[in-house]
């Protein structure tokens, strides 16, 4: 009876202590410019078994093209492998997401052809209905220090 106990508080604990980010930002800008800043960024946000899963779907400014991406706060690394059909070009992206008091921490290591390209840590946060994404680190051999802010 005492493990089921323990266990609840555990769960409860892990799936509190990851923001709301849930919302539909329709305006975001980017401080520097050196990370693309989408027009628009919907945020979903599930609680299942405990574990913290958002899906964000952002449309890219210049194309109108839309992304979906998933993340998953149960302390897993995840892999992902895609050959592009036209050039043959490998790329891999490994994304660690955790959650850090009211913050998400993004943790995402690209390479293409097994070569390094990027490595970039993003942190989230919502304040009211002001949601930031705070990313530094390196890609292409550059510093990255952006801020991406959505209303």
């Amino acid at each position: 009876m005492n493990k089921f106990f323990i266990l609840l508080i555990l769960i409860s604990t892990s799936a509190a202590a990851c923001p709301n980010l849930a919302g539909q930002y329709a305006t975001c800008t980017g401080t520097t410019g050196q990370m693309d800043a989408p027009t628009k960024i919907e945020i979903y946000q599930t609680i299942r078994n405990g574990i913290t899963t958002y899906t964000m779907t952002s449309t890219e400014p210049e194309t109108g093209e839309r992304s979906t991406e998933t993340f998953k706060t149960d302390g897993r690394t995840y892999n992902q492998s895609t050959r592009d059909p036209d050039t043959g070009v490998t790329f891999s992206q490994k994304t660690l997401a955790t959650c850090v008091g009211d913050t998400l921490v993004l943790n995402v290591n690209i390479t293409i052809e097994n070569e390094a390209f990027a490595e970039i840590k993003s942190v989230m946060t919502k304040m009211g209905t002001e949601f930031k994404q705070i990313s530094t680190g390196t890609s292409m051999g550059q510093q990255i220090q952006d801020t991406i802010t959505c209303l």
